[in-house]
């Protein structure tokens, strides 16, 4: 089917196929007018994670490879055993899986979210199999950045979304290959280490704002929140990042806001039985005691700011809202691999912050 710019739904209305009833939603201005959708399926002939079980086929959905200017949902008809969680996954190349948004979950059904199209699959776990916690390498003072979120030219209210994207795709595409880790590496720019001067990380503040700018902190991301977060959603956010995390062993993208503003975090472990969700705060670099918690069903706002500038100056901000944000799902990926080859050139930002000059001026005269 061929939806236009103004929006439009695709539904499958075929009672032999194994995904029947699927439905995906488009908002207005999502995607260019003229773009054509096409929807299969097959069996899935990967390996099911143990303890879990698919419940549908493998749901193949392409638009040409377009990602999208706002968040798609896919409806899909499911059996869902009493008992039981169930969240979608985006099947990667050699049957890697990644956690999708999840939107809603009904013994009947469950929507996702997303923001590009691949394969995807729908997996189940009796809630009791759901481990005491998980983890996943990542800590922070190790793999975080080692500079605060203080902002930048580009953008001087923070960077906390680029920060925190930069730093979980250096983990998932370089520390995991197994690699270095990142905090400090690239002090100085590469240079002699200066431990005690962050700011001569020019280039890996670069990268941050950068990715900043290309993920449209204050558009798409930002009307994410609102589509993905529901009241009353707590219970299946906190057990989407302890089985998601469970499944890929990966750190995690969440999401905190309020109205006037949000703040964007990693999550690199859970801890089922404190209901704690261990956070990497790019305003809180190297500090491994931030948490997220989860109580009688609810999660505890989240107490930080839009920088650690304004967290200085008394600006401290309580978040209400925690949403599970996944990474691909939501964010280009491939232009954060791009800009990686612009920090590696020693180019990134070019074009981007003006160029200037330093002058020294003596206090005994007006040389400079």
């Amino acid at each position: 089917m061929t939806i236009g710019a103004g929006g439009g739904t695709v539904t499958v209305d075929s009672p032999d196929s194994a995904i029947d009833g699927l439905s995906l939603s488009v908002p207005q201005g999502a995607v260019p007018d003229g773009t054509t959708f096409s929807i299969s399926s097959q069996p899935y002939g990967g390996t099911v994670p143990a303890s879990s079980t698919a419940l549908t086929p493998l749901i193949q959905i392409d638009n040409g490879g377009a990602f999208a200017d706002d968040f798609m949902t896919v409806t899909i008809p499911i059996d869902l055993p009493e008992g039981n969680f169930a969240m979608g996954f985006i099947v990667n190349e050699g049957d890697k899986l990644e956690g999708l948004p999840l939107v809603d979950l009904s013994a009947t059904s469950i929507t996702v979210a997303t923001r590009h199209f691949s394969d995807l699959l729908i997996l189940t776990i009796p809630e009791a199999d759901l481990p005491e916690s998980v983890s996943t390498g990542f800590f922070p003072g190790r793999d975080d950045w080692e500079f605060p979120n203080t902002g930048s030219y580009l953008d001087p209210a923070g960077n906390c979304a680029g920060q925190t994207l930069t730093m979980a795709w250096y983990f998932y595409e370089k520390r995991l290959a197994p690699g270095p880790a990142l905090y400090g590496r690239y002090d100085n720019n590469g240079g002699d280490p200066t431990p005690v001067t962050w700011k001569d990380n020019s280039n890996g503040y670069r990268f941050a704002s950068i990715v900043q700018e290309d993920v449209d902190w204050n558009g798409g991301l930002r009307n994410g929140f609102k589509a993905l977060y529901k009241d009353g959603s707590d219970a299946l956010t906190w057990k989407a990042f302890l089985y998601s995390i469970f499944i890929t062993h990966e750190p995690q993208y969440v999401a905190v806001y309020r109205e006037g503003g949000g703040h964007a975090l990693l999550v690199y472990g859970v801890d089922r039985i404190k209901g704690e969700l261990l956070i990497a705060d790019p305003n809180y670099q190297g500090d491994t005691k931030r948490r997220i918690r989860y109580v009688n069903g609810k999660f505890e706002p989240y107490k930080s700011g839009s920088s650690t500038k304004s967290i200085k100056s008394g600006q401290v901000r309580i978040y209400p809202n925690i949403v599970y944000f996944a990474k691909t799902a939501c964010v280009p990926w491939a232009k954060i691999t791009a800009r990686w080859a612009e920090f590696e050139a020693g180019t990134i930002g070019d074009g981007k912050f003006l160029p200037y000059e330093l002058k020294i001026s003596s206090d005994k005269d007006a040389e400079t």
